[in-house]
């Protein structure tokens, strides 16, 4: 089946609809492939456009302002992501295309302190990326194929959500990484345990403390020595997440646990209940739980069982 290609039109193609196309093809894993142009195009793209994406991990190679009429070919799906509410005319694409408006407002037309801008530039991020994952979980291929209709009625209802937290304003501005630090029962052990688990050496290791820095999840990790008279209260941290690409990575990661001879409390498993994930939960040394997650993709959600129940991925593992 064809990988579905979805434009991004807005515009000045500086902004909203470069802000799409590059958030969709870092997040689609190459089951849809996004482009973006303008009616109206401003020939840049927008610095802050670019140092977003780059903040958030997204690539921004080969990014450029282009206009819509210089497209080689035809995509399968149009998405219009100018505000019309606002007077902003929107690019009429004729052609077989699919077409659905998602209105997000221009951020480069905001005014005001740098504070004002740069949160217009996130809140146009938020939107976009909220309606994406959303598009995600669609089987947007099928529909295409057999359902076309039903998908555009899909994404005419995706183009009205928001973020319900859009407004509330975050305490803490741009953060660059994430601090986490707990006191385990021993250090030794636990540092061996983190080394394996993250695959990266501790950037500092003492008689006290281990310190982990792990640059793709822009996490610091310090675990400490318990030197407190009570025992480490294994509740008081509910629990450490990593998430990874996909099922065949959860399940890999069982092995290379069990291999390692760390604790193994739930063994890889589709599981319904909640967000639909495939899941592997282990225990390390002090008792703190830690999940291994992937999320399922729309061909995976699509499987779930009339019943619900949990799948296990690993044969010998449902006992």
């Amino acid at each position: 089946m064809k990988t579905p290609e979805i434009l991004f039109l807005c515009t000045g193609n500086s902004c909203r609809s470069i802000l799409a196309e590059s958030t969709l093809n870092g997040l689609a894993a190459s089951r849809l492939h996004a482009l973006s142009a303008g009616s109206h195009p401003t020939g840049y793209v927008h610095p802050r456009s670019l140092a977003l994406l780059k903040r958030e991990g997204f690539s921004t190679e080969g990014l450029h302002s282009k206009s819509w009429d210089a497209l080689e070919a035809i995509p399968d799906i149009v998405i219009t992501v100018c505000a019309s509410a606002a007077g902003e005319t929107c690019p009429a694409y004729l052609g077989p295309a699919l077409r659905v408006h998602w209105g997000v407002e221009d951020p480069a037309k905001v005014t005001g302190s740098e504070a004002e801008i740069e949160a217009a530039f996130e809140k146009a991020y938020q939107i976009l990326r909220y309606r994406i994952e959303a598009l995600l979980q669609l089987p947007v291929a099928e529909r295409l194929e057999k359902h076309p209709a039903q998908l555009r009625q899909e994404l005419e209802r995706i183009g009205q959500m928001e973020p319900s937290a859009l407004s509330v304003a975050p305490f803490v501005p741009e953060p660059q990484e994430f601090h986490l630090s707990f006191r385990v029962s021993d250090l030794a052990r636990s540092t061996n345990f983190y080394e394996r688990f993250f695959g990266v050496a501790p950037k500092q290791r003492t008689a006290r403390f281990s310190t982990f820095i792990v640059p793709q999840l822009r996490l610091n990790l310090v675990i400490l020595v318990n030197d407190r008279e009570e025992s480490p209260d294994t509740y008081s941290l509910y629990h450490i997440g990593l998430g990874v690409a996909d099922k065949a990575a959860v399940i890999e990661a069982y092995h290379r646990a069990k291999d390692a001879g760390a604790e193994i409390v739930k063994p890889p498993r589709t599981t319904w209940a909640g967000t639909p994930l495939h899941e592997l939960w282990l225990r390390d040394p002090t008792g703190y739980l830690l999940e291994i997650y992937a999320r399922l993709t729309p061909e995976e959600l699509a499987q779930k069982p009339a019943d619900g129940a949990a799948q296990y991925l690993v044969s010998g593992t449902e006992a």
